[in-house]
């Protein structure tokens, strides 16, 4: 799974270096949980209409745990 799919989706492009490098330390797996994931953050956002300044950095976003939020999966380096 490369950064670079996850890099072209995401709406707030800040932080690159800091996001690839969260990104490198998603296993295979927890790569293509957010990917799964992103698809329905990024439908929320648009639906409710949030402002870019209320986007999390997208490194940010990789590290938490917001994947299990819509997909009941944990993305990052947390773990059940």
């Amino acid at each position: 799974m490369e950064f670079e799919a996850f890099w072209e989706v995401w709406p707030k492009k800040v932080a690159k270096k800091k996001a690839e490098s969260a990104w490198s330390k998603l296993t295979l797996l927890e790569k293509r949980e957010a990917m799964e994931a992103l698809p329905k953050h990024l439908k929320y956002w648009e639906i409710k209409k949030t402002h870019i300044d209320f986007i999390p950095y997208p490194a940010s976003w990789i590290n938490s745990e917001r994947g299990c939020i819509v997909t009941g999966k944990q993305i990052g380096r947390a773990h059940v």
